[in-house]
C-alpha cells in the first residue's frame, strides 16, 4: 500500500518542479454509468462527480492533470428483486493531454478508484464488492480564455467489482463503465 502511494506522490512532485505553468480549478458534472460484462441485463444510472483538478503544462501543447473525484457509479435493473448496485468512489485520474491551439484538448490516463460506499441488495453482495477500481479514461476537453471548460470522458473498467470467490455469480464478471460530461473552471491560468 506504501508504494502504491509513494510512487504517484513521487512522479507529481517531479512534474511539479519540471512544470512551466499550471492550472487549478474545480470540477463538476454528470455520470452515466453501467457494468461491461453484465450478466443480469442491467441499464444506465445516472450520478454525479465533484472535486478538482491540478494541471501542470510542459510545453505549449501537453500537460499532466492529476484530479480527485468524488463519483457515483453502478447500474440500474428492472428484472430482478432491487433496483440498483450504487457506489460511491473517492476517484484519482492522472491524465495526459494534448493540447491544441484554440483551447481543445484529447487526454488519456489510468484511474483509480477508492470505495467510500456502496448502496446493494444484500449482504451477500456487499462483502465481495472490490475496495479498488482500475480504470483507464479517454476524453475531450474544450478550455475557454476565460478559464471555463467542458470535458467529456469515457472511463473503461479495468477490474471487476467484486472479488471472485465463488460465493454468489450475481455480477461476478462486471466491470464499471462510466461515461463523464462536465464544467471546469481555472482558478489559475
Amino acid at each position: 500500500m506504501k508504494k502504491l502511494i509513494v510512487v504517484p506522490i513521487f512522479f507529481l512532485a517531479c512534474t511539479i518542479v519540471s512544470a512551466q505553468k499550471f492550472e487549478l480549478g474545480p470540477k463538476a458534472g454528470i455520470n452515466i454509468s453501467n457494468f461491461s460484462k453484465s450478466n443480469a441485463g442491467s441499464s444506465t444510472l445516472v450520478g454525479l462527480h465533484l472535486g478538482g483538478f491540478m494541471a501542470f503544462k510542459l510545453g505549449d501543447n501537453f500537460a499532466i492533470q492529476p484530479e480527485v473525484l468524488f463519483s457515483t457509479q453502478g447500474a440500474k435493473y428492472d428484472s430482478i428483486n432491487f433496483k440498483e448496485l450504487k457506489a460511491n468512489y473517492l476517484n484519482i485520474p492522472v491524465l495526459a493531454q494534448l493540447r491544441m491551439p484554440g483551447g481543445l484538448y484529447l487526454e488519456t490516463g489510468p484511474q483509480v478508484g477508492i470505495l467510500v460506499s456502496k448502496k446493494v441488495p444484500n449482504q451477500t453482495i456487499e462483502d465481495t464488492y472490490e475496495n479498488l477500481d482500475w480504470s483507464w479514461a479517454f476524453g475531450l476537453g474544450l478550455r475557454s480564455k476565460m478559464g471555463l471548460g467542458f470535458s467529456a470522458r469515457y472511463n473503461l473498467g479495468l477490474t471487476k467489482i467484486r472479488k471472485d470467490i465463488g460465493v454468489n455469480s450475481f455480477e461476478k464478471d462486471a466491470k464499471n463503465s462510466v461515461f463523464q460530461v462536465g464544467l471546469f473552471f481555472n482558478l489559475v491560468h
